[in-house]
């Protein structure tokens, strides 16, 4: 199947929204310190308290 330049840029762009999402939904929860279920967002959160 051939790989056309619509196809890599639709998928970087669907990516690209994913990530943006998200980062905005770990933004928010960070924000707000809402609960979060994610040790990976535990670990940011405190990298970004003791900055």
């Amino acid at each position: 199947m051939r790989v056309t330049h619509k196809m890599v840029t639709n998928n970087y762009l669907s990516n690209l929204n994913r990530n943006l999402s998200a980062m905005q939904k770990s933004q928010e929860q960070l924000s707000s310190f809402t609960e979060i279920s994610n040790p990976q967002i535990i670990l940011m959160r405190l990298l970004v308290l003791c900055a």
